[in-house]
């Protein structure tokens, strides 16, 4: 019986994520974030019109490369958000090792994806910022939040401190990785992030500490 029109197939949803992965694997690499249609759809071994058929244009592609990274990234984004906190220079500390290995798994590539593209398609930069930049800064305020209210950092805006923790690091591995600055001018990333790490912690803790239990 043929399938009635408009219906799915039962695979289509698993044969449209193992697409994602293959095309996410090819942005990954150093042309990835201009790659045309027609390069993703080689990189994904299907033709054009099965691409399209999955995903409409080169947009939706990139759209939908963004929100699979993000359903990838949700492990990464409950542990950041809802963990046992050590105290805040600890923690802090602790989340940039976190964030540089996320990063480095494909978020920073796809950030750059969304930028480049973004310029010519508002709905991939929308979706850039929904999909992979809100999310990780939104885990890092629950988490600095929760500091706050345990007394242990002042109070503040801590989107304002979120975005100011999360910026250096994406500079750096820019300036490291995709700019080969690790070549021309090396940088020691465990003690960048162990001074990054002390330096919000003077910024931010509370003057008086956290209160005393009881």
């Amino acid at each position: 019986m043929p399938r009635p029109r408009g219906r799915r197939n039962a695979d289509f949803d698993a044969t449209r994520d193992d697409l994602l992965q293959r095309i996410h694997a090819r942005l990954d690499a150093r042309d990835g974030p201009v790659l045309s249609l027609n390069e993703m759809a080689a990189a994904a071994d299907v033709s054009v019109p099965t691409l399209r058929h999955y995903f409409g244009d080169r947009a939706g592609v990139l759209r939908a490369v963004l929100e699979w990274q993000h359903r990838e990234g949700q492990v990464f984004l409950r542990e950041v958000s809802a963990a046992p906190l050590p105290a805040l220079r600890e923690s802090v500390r602790a989340y940039l090792d976190f964030l540089v290995r996320g990063l480095r798994a494909g978020v920073l590539r796809m950030y750059e994806v969304g930028a480049v593209n973004g310029l010519q398609d508002a709905t991939v930069a929308r979706a850039c910022l929904s999909e992979l930049l809100e999310p990780t800064i939104t885990a890092l305020e629950v988490r600095l939040a929760r500091h706050q209210a345990a007394g242990e950092m002042r109070p503040g805006d801590v989107r304002h401190a979120a975005m100011a923790l999360i910026a250096p690091v994406v500079v750096a591995l820019q300036h490291q990785d995709d700019l080969d600055g690790r070549s021309y001018r090396p940088l020691d990333l465990p003690a960048f992030l162990d001074d990054l790490a002390s330096a919000f912690a003077r910024a931010h803790e509370h003057p008086g500490g956290p209160p005393a239990p009881g």
